[in-house]
């Protein structure tokens, strides 16, 4: 999504000059361009729309709740990776990650998508991913409340 986002971008009339964007540096009028074009938080209809698309390659999605709270439902193509032994399980390796969570660890580079209950765990998640290099993090701040209200009607 950010490569075509940015491509699109560029198409457009950027200012070629360092006197762009109320008299910003064009360095810094790129930096703002970009991070509009990649929304840190994602929508239900867009994540559903994901899902949907069975392109289960193209993203990650985490469920950061503990394993408890599994009992209510979780989103499809989801895996879950508990909070409190989030910040453990990032730090393993790629083997060892694969080898305790069943799944391989994703790339810094690969889009990542982290939701919990109600959207205040999945947004520490995703601070702490951003904090480790994770650049195409996200967060789905509905969360699995607002999930189940929608798709189990």
């Amino acid at each position: 999504m950010l490569k075509s986002s940015f491509g699109a971008i560029l198409k457009t009339r950027l200012p070629t000059t360092s006197a762009s964007r109320a008299g910003q540096p064009l360095a810094m009028t790129l930096r703002w361009y970009t991070e509009k074009a990649f929304q840190p938080n994602i929508t239900f209809e867009e994540l559903q729309e994901r899902i949907q698309a069975d392109k289960p390659d193209s993203f990650t999605l985490i469920d950061v709740r503990e394993p408890g709270e599994l009992r209510e439902g979780i989103i499809p193509t989801a895996t879950n990776v508990p909070l409190s032994q989030f910040a453990d399980a990032f730090a393993a390796n790629h083997e060892d990650f694969e080898d305790k969570l069943g799944f391989e660890k994703p790339a810094t580079s690969d889009e990542v998508i982290v939701y919990c209950k109600a959207g205040a765990r999945s947004a520490a998640a995703m601070e702490y991913l951003k904090s480790l290099g994770y650049a195409r993090v996200r967060n789905y701040p509905g969360s699995y409340m607002e999930w189940a209200s929608k798709t189990m009607k």
